[in-house]
């Protein structure tokens, strides 16, 4: 058989070129040079995101490949185009490093993150607790596709090629916002985030932190906070002091 036969005389890594037989909206069907199949998976296309394998290639095109796998149960070899192209992600990574700061735009959105493009297509995400210094529950009451943000680089994650970045880091931070705005003695709403026997702890407008310690919940005695005040529970404060540490 022609997948036996080109399976026996090459192995994963190995290059070549491929012939084109049909291509569907998710994959690129080929023939190799002894006349084995192989398939292009849609991700396998281009370092950058291609929703429609059809507006690259069509029967009859030659495309080079590399091997990636073999899938004896289909008796076909699973290739990768782009693995023969120049990957964005490490041209992307030996010209930066973190904390630098640049332009992103959006390509698409979830609930936990926002995927963004970089300068020269590197793929880059910003997980939702990196949007902003305040609790966000879904990213897409943020960001749309072809948003263009500032943001800057916390991290490379060289699995994924992809860079991780934050916009919350360019923004003040939350107690310093906070602090500037407010004095002791000023009362604001606080939501209750958690607590432990000492502390009920409170997130305040803008996301600035705060605690109330249990002497401090009610005018009687109280042993656990959670008799006082539960997660989640708006409560009205009074500021008595400033925890610079």
């Amino acid at each position: 058989k022609p997948y036996d036969e080109y399976k026996a005389s090459h192995e994963v890594g190995d290059k070549g070129k491929a012939m084109v037989e049909r291509v569907s909206k998710s994959h690129v069907n080929v023939r190799l040079s002894n006349g084995a199949r192989g398939v292009v998976h849609v991700s396998n296309l281009r370092w950058e995101r291609v929703d429609d394998a059809t507006a690259l290639y069509q029967p009859g095109d030659t495309v080079k490949v590399k091997i990636i796998g073999f899938d004896d149960g289909r008796q076909q070899v699973e290739l990768s185009a782009k693995a023969r192209l120049p990957d964005p992600y490490d041209e992307f990574k030996s010209g930066h490093r973190v904390g630098e700061k640049g332009k992103v735009v959006v390509e698409r959105v979830s609930k936990t993150h926002v995927n963004v493009r970089l300068s020269n297509g590197a793929r880059g995400v910003i997980h939702v607790s990196n949007l902003r210094w305040e609790r966000v529950e879904d990213a897409t009451a943020l960001c749309k596709p072809d948003d263009s943000l500032k943001a800057t680089i916390i991290s490379f994650d060289d699995d994924k090629h992809q860079v991780e970045l934050s916009i919350k880091e360019l923004l003040p931070k939350p107690y310093v916002a906070f602090k500037e705005s407010h004095k002791v003695g000023d009362l604001v709403e606080a939501q209750v985030t958690g607590m432990n026997k000492s502390f009920a702890y409170v997130s305040l407008p803008g996301g600035a932190d705060g605690s109330i310690h249990v002497s401090k919940l009610a005018a009687h005695r109280v042993s656990d906070p959670s008799t006082v005040v539960a997660k989640g529970q708006k409560v009205r404060v009074l500021i008595i002091g400033w925890d610079e540490q």
